[in-house]
Formats: C-alpha cells, structure tokens, sequence
C-alpha cells in the first residue's frame, strides 16, 4: 500500500497505456484487447482549458496534454484546432510529458472489495469509492498545495520558483499484471503549469519528488479514515515500523493467495541479497524490471468469474466474514497511546535524521492514527508537534529559488536534546585536544616503518604522516579517506607500534563484519560497537591512559554513539582513533559524529586510492600509445594466461612508465561526482559509467 512516482515518456506508446486501459475503449465484443478498467476522470480543480473536473478523460485531450499542447475546445468556435504550446519542448521525443503518482491500496482493502462484489453490493461499491476519494484527498492536501509551481528566470537573471496551476487525470486499475485484486490509482500529473503570472510553462518537478511519500502517506489515512467512518469496520497498524494499516478481519489466506505478484518480488529480493522491507527502492527496481505485460489481462466478467472461483476455495460464506468482522471503536487507552506517540515524534524522528521536515512529521502522523484522523486535519496536528517547546526550527540550507519560494519542505527542525548531544561532542573534542596522550618512542615508529620498507611494504607519504600523527601523543584521531586509500593498511602499523609500546589496543564499528575485518587484519581484539559499549559498562574493558580504540568506518556511527565513546575517553584517559570519511557511508543513526569531530581536531587525509592497480589494457594504452579501445579488442583475443604475463612483466619493469590507472581515476569521479551538485561533477559521473559500460562492467 504504496505512493510511488515515476516520470512518463512522450512516446505515444505511453499514452496509449491509461487510455487503452478504460472501459470504454473496449471495442463491443472484443475480449482481447485492453479495456478492462474503469474510464479515467480529470483531477482539475482550477477548470483549465474548460475540463470539468472529475469527469470522465477525454482521450484527445489527454494525448494533447501529454504531447504539451492546449487540447482543441469543440463547444468553442473560435478555437480553430491550432497548436498552442504549453511549454518550450511541446512535442518532444525526448520530453518528460507528466509523473504518474500511483497510489495502491492495501491488500486486506483489495481482497474485500473483490469478495463481495455480487455479495455485497454496497460495500464493494463504498470500497471503490473510499479508495477514490482517498486519491482524491492526497491529492488535495498534498499535491495541489504543495507541488504546485513552475520555474521563470527573474528580473536579476536568476531562476526563481513560482507558484502555478496544474492538472491530472487519473486512472483507477482494480488488478495486478497477475490478474489479482489490486485497487490502485494513477494520476498523470502533465508536465506543464499555468504560473501565476498567465504564462504555460514546465512543472517544477522537484517538490514532487519530496512530497510523493507524504502523499501516500496521506491516502493512506484518508483510506483508512473512510474505512472506519462510512463501513465502520476497524483497522490495525502493521509492517515492520507500523507504516501501512489493514482492514481486521479479512480472511488472510485468501490474502496470500492473491498476492502471488508481492511474493514474487520478496523471492527476488532475496535472491539479490536484500530485503524488500529495508530496501523499498530496491523492490520497486526488481517491480520494474520483473512485471508483465497487461496486454492479455481479462475482461471484467471474466476477472469476476475468476475472482468468485479463488474466492469460493478459501470462502464458503461471505456474509459470515463480514458479520464477524470487527468493527471500529476507540478505547480510552487507545487516545492514551496515541498521544503518547505524538509527543515522542520528534525524538523518534531525531533517532535516525540530525535534521527533519514537515514531510516526516506529517508521515509519523499518518503512520500513527490510521482511521481516527481526517487527512484536511493533519496540518493542525502537524503544527502542535512543531510548536513545542523541544522542537528547534534551524536556518534553511541555502539560498535557493525553492527557499526564497518559503516552499514548507525547506523548513529544517531537530530536537534541543539532539543539539545538545551535538555540542558535547564538540565539547569533549576540544578537552581531549588539550590532555595530551603519552606519546610513543620515536624510535619505535621509525623502527617499525623502516621494517615494513625492509620487507618491500613501505607505507605512501600520506600513510607514513598519519601514523607519526595517531603515534604523536593524540587523544582524538580523525584519519580520513575514501574506500581504497589505505586507511586500513595505516592502521595495522598504528596498532603494531602502539602494542610494542606496552599498549592495550582494541577496534571497533558500527557492523560485526567491519569490526571483524579489523580485528583480523591488525590481530587485536574487535567487536561491533553496540557490544564494545556493554562491555565497558559491565566492566569487562580495561582502559586507561595507555589503551587505545581504533573505529573503522567512523563515518557510519551517529552522534550519540560518537558521544558515548568520546565520553569513554574523558573518563578513562584512552585515546581513540576515528577513521572513515566524512562525504560517503553516512550514519544509520541520526547525525554525522565524524564530521563534528573533524570541525574541532580537523582530520589527517589519506586520499590517494591505492586499492586498484593498473590492467591490462592501461599497460597497452600507456606502453604502446593505443586508444582503450583499440587496446580492449587487443585483448579480447587473447588467453586469460596471456593478459596476466602482459601485467606481470609490467610490474616487473623498473623502468615502465607510471601512470594512474582508469579504474582509480573512476573511483574519484563517482566519489567526489555523487557529492557535488555541480554540472562538471555529474558530467565525470555519467562518463565514468559509460566508462564501466564499455568494458561490460
């Protein structure tokens, strides 16, 4: 029962999708084609072009509309069918005609809606309806007042946002691909906005992308909201934080056998390593990618027929089922809970994000009071939790045209307790700076890196320079660096030197598979942090001013976890060393500890990556003077035996020239490109994937 978004090609192939899918389309007494759903009707609550809003599509229209032209007025004389352009790029090939925001109810509201259609007539009926309104609702209190602008360049040349009107059509389908019950909704949001100033122009699309979860969020508690009200039958929370709501009652077997299309996508998931439930955009990848054609869906009789057999396998009486089903109430304790719950929102919302929007808050709600709150009250409710006195409104990230705008989803909020977690981070960053450790014997370190050089492994400048910092007398160590540079290679020699001193060294991470790796590669004690910060607290951690905490991946763990060990630190006299970084494997938890550490101490880089070395086809480019391509079709004729004595002798070769291989050079693009906005950087990012495509990577 989800909210998703996705863009809708210009191609007349996508058109023909939500036109070719109405019932009335159907040609008379053809089975076989499409036609089987109900015809689409307008969302258009401004009257544009004269459409009249919920009233059925106009197939010429829409295909205007979606081509980005004016549809034609035949009840106007003067409108002479000439081509009026909505936007610049009307007609396009390559233009994104609308976003298809589709909305899909529960499966427990499916399966009773297909149950008792011929059984019971009103409720199926109510079901429909409730599920429509609820579209209706999202898009009302979300969608029109909160995505509703276009874009101009101002009288200063700078582009600014601005409010506009805007239309969809939306098209209700009652079946999965598989031919199962499946209420859902698409409304084709057209990509072009009449602007307050009486100009046409393109969607400002990127306050749909930040709303669309709130919007499901929103027909989510408009849904159950009418299930409860007009059907009085009641609902629970359910899923893995209680984001979704079903109907009680509904018989659960006959749920799963109707779901066949959701256990196909879980089996998938699975299958790729992941879970759908921690992973939602990953499911819809493999939904995409995975989902069949509708063009040998059934007719309506025929889906009913099919529907009333599934049905008759796990239902004898269906007025049984209903007269058992419970109905809506609320106790004293269920308002009890409820408040409860509201008052926790902030501090619920801070456990996983530094910082907050509207858009959460109002998810939270919805979330919460399924079937007790009218989705035109949530705004009130929303307030009354940001008005408290914990909740903290911070200045808004940039000066953008969307900020300018006072857009609602640029408002930024946190918690004081979370502020205050953020200063005394910083707090105890600066009184470690100032109680210097014991440093180690210079002449152990130089021994030691002299050693490793001995042995053909010496350490690069940058690594050589963190070591003789974390060595140094430091109690508050950042190394940072990107994947491949080395940071663990720094470490195991920091761990060596720091044991041979009379040390007790012990690592650290946020997940048991990097504390694992730690501990293996620098043979010291490891556990994942959680279990570290039990084993200090049940005393089973000896530290003092000669032990040392090494934490791998520091740039995963969250404020209060930074906190906790920083405060360790302070209590015992250990020192501790921070590697990660700071720009990629951003905390699970709320708040980038390392980057607030690294604001106080600052941070000892280590960024040349050193992970990958050159291949085959580098050696070629660079020692014979060919194109990669001319090198790849080289060696596409070659043994695997013989690409390899083309990279052993290269690295035998004192004297072959040196050069940065390509596969480093695409780790710093797609590193430094995904954390830049600027073109340049998305420019690298997009030639290193084509990059990684020619060579079928």
């Amino acid at each position: 029962m989800v909210g998703t978004l996705a863009q809708v090609s210009s191609s007349r192939d996508a058109a023909d999708y939500y036109i070719h899918s109405q019932a009335s389309h159907r040609p008379v007494g053809d089975y076989y084609l499409a036609g089987e759903e109900p015809d689409g009707v307008w969302y258009n609550p401004h009257g544009l072009f004269g459409l009249e809003d919920g009233r059925r599509v106009d197939a010429n229209a829409f295909y205007r509309l979606h081509q980005g032209y004016a549809p034609f007025n035949p009840d106007d004389p003067n409108d002479l069918g000439e081509e009026v352009k909505l936007t610049r790029n009307a007609g396009s090939d390559t233009r994104v005609a609308a976003f298809d925001l589709t909305f899909s109810a529960d499966k427990s509201v499916s399966t009773l809606w297909a149950m008792t259609h011929g059984e019971d007539d009103h409720m199926h009926r109510e079901l429909a309806r409730a599920h429509d309104d609820a579209v209706r609702s999202a898009l009302d209190v979300i969608v029109n007042k909160n995505c509703a602008w276009t874009r101009r360049l101002g009288d200063d040349g700078k582009l600014e946002s601005i409010p506009a009107k805007i239309m969809a059509a939306t098209f209700q389908h009652q079946s999965s691909r598989e031919n199962e019950p499946q209420l859902h909704t698409h409304c084709i949001v057209f990509n072009a906005a009449l602007a307050d100033d009486g100009k046409w122009r393109s969607l400002h699309a990127r306050p749909l992308y930040e709303w669309y979860k709130t919007a499901g969020s929103i027909y989510r508690l408009a849904l159950a909201y009418n299930i409860t009200r007009r059907l009085g039958l009641a609902v629970e929370r359910h899923g893995r934080d209680g984001e979704f709501f079903r109907i009680r009652g509904v018989p659960e077997d006959l749920q799963d056998h109707w779901s066949s299309r959701r256990k196909q996508i879980v089996r998938a998931a699975k299958a790729q390593g992941f879970s759908t439930s921690d992973n939602p955009a990953g499911a819809q990848r493999i939904n995409k990618a995975t989902r069949a054609s509708k063009d040998h869906s059934l007719d309506p009789t025929g889906r009913s027929l099919l529907w009333d057999f599934d049905r008759a396998q796990f239902v004898d009486d269906v007025q049984a089922v209903l007269d058992a089903m419970p109905r809506y109430s609320v106790s004293e304790e269920d308002e009890t809970e409820i408040r409860e719950l509201l008052q926790k929102i902030p501090g619920a919302l801070t456990q996983n994000e530094a910082v907050w929007h509207i858009t959460d808050v109002m998810q939270r709600i919805a979330r919460i009071m399924p079937g007790m709150l009218a989705p035109e009250q949530i705004e009130a409710v929303a307030s009354e939790v940001l008005d408290r006195a914990d909740v903290l409104e911070l200045d808004r990230w940039g000066e953008g045209p969307d900020v300018k705008a006072n857009m609602a989803q640029t408002r930024v909020f946190t918690t004081r307790a979370h502020l205050d977690r953020e200063r005394d981070i910083r707090r105890l960053a600066q009184s470690l700076a100032v109680q210097p450790a014991e440093p180690i014997p210079t002449e152990i370190v130089d021994r030691h890196l002299d050693m490793l050089a001995g042995k053909g492994e010496p350490l690069s400048a940058e690594q050589e320079r963190a070591v003789r910092i974390a060595t140094s007398g430091r109690r508050n160590t950042v190394i940072e660096g990107a994947a491949g540079s080395g940071k663990t290679t720094t470490l195991i020699p920091i761990s060596d030197i720091a044991r041979e001193a009379g040390w007790k060294v012990y690592g650290t991470a946020q997940a048991w598979r990097n504390a694992n790796a730690l501990g293996g590669a620098a043979e010291i004690p490891a556990w994942c942090l959680m279990t570290l910060l039990n084993k200090y607290r049940r005393g089973q951690l000896e530290l003092d001013p000669k032990s040392l905490i090494i934490v791998d991946e520091a740039g995963q763990l969250q404020v209060d976890h930074t906190l906790q060990l920083a405060e360790i630190a302070k209590e015992t006299g250990a020192s501790i060393i921070w590697a990660g970084d700071t720009r990629q494997q951003q905390p699970i938890g709320a708040g980038p500890g390392l980057r607030l550490l690294r604001s106080v101490t600052g941070s000892v880089p280590v960024t040349q990556i050193r992970r990958q070395r050159a291949d085959a086809e580098d050696i070629l480019v660079h020692t014979e003077h060919i194109t990669p391509a001319e090198a790849r079709e080289r060696l596409a004729a070659m043994t695997h035996a013989e690409r390899e004595e083309i990279v052993q002798n290269y690295r035998a070769d004192s004297d072959a020239p040196r050069f940065v291989p390509w596969q480093i050079m695409a780790s710093s693009n797609l590193r430094d490109g995904f954390v830049d906005d600027k073109p340049e950087a998305k420019a690298s990012v997009a030639k290193t994937i084509a990059a990684y495509r020619e060579r079928d990577r």
